[in-house]
């Protein structure tokens, strides 16, 4: 892959858009623990050019409502999303074919969770720790659930 990763911001950020591009080279990838622990961080959007969130990307963004994964988007990596306590939605598009482990625990103000059909393989506890008060859970195609 001869595309860029985004590997960080400045923890004041709340409301995050991530360009296409950087020094005319396509984004591809969120590193693993880019935004650990960015405690402002309220609301991310991420462009078309990205098929991959890293481990960790989003680990312990207490503050992190929403986020748009574009449906580029193959793999989400293990613990991504861990601890986002305010994160409400969650919408996995079809392309997405794994989602590692732990990959939303601990997001206990999850309501909604739609996970797209080109599933393939979801590791261990990804939702564990939740409070499962999700309003509507859609999985199609599942095909291996570990």
């Amino acid at each position: 892959d001869n595309g860029a990763t985004v590997i960080g911001l400045n923890n004041e950020t709340e409301n995050l858009v991530i360009l296409s591009k950087y020094n005319n080279i396509n984004v591809t990838s969120i590193g693993e623990e880019a935004f650990k622990n960015c405690s402002n961080l309220k609301s991310v959007t991420l462009p078309e050019s990205v098929t991959s969130i890293g481990a960790y990307a989003f680990h312990n963004c207490k503050e992190l409502k929403s986020i748009e994964i574009p449906d580029s988007v193959k793999s989400i990596g293990v613990s991504a999303f861990l601890s986002c306590n305010s994160l409400e939605k969650i919408i996995i598009p079809n392309n997405v074919n794994s989602i590692g482990a732990f990959a939303f625990a601990s997001c206990s103000n999850l309501t909604t969770v739609v996970l797209g059909d080109g599933l393939k393989n979801i590791e261990t506890s990804f939702f564990s720790g939740c409070t499962y008060r999700c309003a509507c859970c859609i999985v199609i195609n599942r095909h291996e659930i570990r």
